[in-house]
């Protein structure tokens, strides 16, 4: 068995509805998923700015229902360990955040568009005629094949 997934969860505006410092309406959907997962095995981080008083206030309100963590606003042990030491960024499989970024398609993959896009953008730099040219550039320097692998 490999090791146990990571979900890192911020708490204001996604276990609870965004009232800082005050704590808003519970988000069941998020909480009963992560309860859920905690009992599939999966280690939960608390990740949040909250601090102190507002911290502590934050933890027991996600006790009362039922939710624990194994980690607050700090790594697992099992990540230092890879990693060889502890880094400023949490390590998780998943993360679940309010601020998190849906302009992008994520993970990144260049596409003929994209690709296209870049070579035409003032900010390329690219003297390369061929629009098809550039992708197999792109792709080849990325170790991609036209299936995408």
């Amino acid at each position: 068995a490999g090791a146990a997934p990571i979900i890192a969860v911020d708490f204001d505006g996604v276990l609870c509805e965004n009232k800082w410092p005050d704590i808003g309406e519970p988000n069941f959907e998020i909480i009963s998923y992560l309860l859920a997962e905690k009992i599939k095995g999966t280690k939960l981080i608390f990740w949040s700015c909250r601090s102190k008083d507002s911290l502590k206030k934050a933890l027991d309100w996600c006790e009362e229902k039922g939710l624990t963590f194994d980690a607050v606003n700090e790594n697992l042990p099992e990540p230092i360990e890879a990693f060889g030491g502890d880094t400023r960024k949490i390590y998780a499989d998943e993360y679940i955040d309010d601020k998190m970024c849906k302009r992008f398609e994520l993970p990144f993959k260049p596409t003929k568009s994209f690709i296209y896009e870049m070579k035409c953008s003032p900010f390329s730099n690219t003297n390369v005629a061929n629009t098809e040219e550039y992708y197999k550039r792109i792709m080849n320097a990325l170790h991609i094949n036209d299936r995408g692998l």
